[in-house]
């Protein structure tokens, strides 16, 4: 994206008040449709995705089992089980079976990012053509979807900067993040 903004300079906060004077700079009201976690628009797959990854890049290279990780990041097993065969299929974690087996994290958590773990079992996808199936002008969207999409773009950028490693070594930070 075109944000130069220093990745430690980013904040919940200051995401907010980005999306924010981009809804305000729309005349008239702007509804947001979409399923939200306390105002962040992520589903629950992929909440549940980064506790776990967030659970193994805590303790990097030590192998955990779905059991494990469901407890501490509060996850249910037979949904955690789920997604950690897609963090498996995407290659962010190995699974090894046997009595010394569980998950591990394949990269290292300063190189995995917070998109790479959405992208990975639930993809973000953009507004590139109009929901209702109208023909703007010009072909580009009409003034509220567009809108909408730079506000996805501009939480995309923040997930594209964020690493696991800046998310577990963040001062003040408790256990389990979530």
């Amino acid at each position: 994206g075109r944000d130069k903004t220093p990745i430690k300079d980013v904040t919940v906060q200051s995401t907010v008040e980005t999306i924010c004077k981009l809804i305000d700079s729309i005349e008239g009201k702007v509804i947001l449709v979409g399923h939200s976690k306390n105002g962040i628009m992520i589903s629950q797959t992929a909440e549940y995705a980064l506790r776990a990854i967030v659970f193994l890049a805590d303790d990097h290279g030590t192998a955990h089992t779905t059991e494990e990780i469901a407890r501490v990041t509060k996850v249910p097993m037979d949904y955690l089980a789920k997604i950690m065969q897609g963090l498996t299929r995407s290659r962010l974690v190995n699974s090894q079976r046997g009595v010394h087996g569980g998950f591990t994290l394949v990269n290292n958590p300063a190189e995995l990012t917070i998109y790479d773990v959405v992208q990975a079992v639930d993809p973000m996808t953009r507004i590139a053509t109009c929901p209702l199936h109208l023909d703007p002008p010009e072909g580009k969207l009409c003034l509220l979807h567009s809108t909408l999409d730079k506000a996805m773009a501009e939480v995309e950028n923040i997930y594209r900067k964020t690493t696991i490693r800046e998310l577990i070594k963040a001062p003040g930070v408790t256990r389990p993040l979530c």
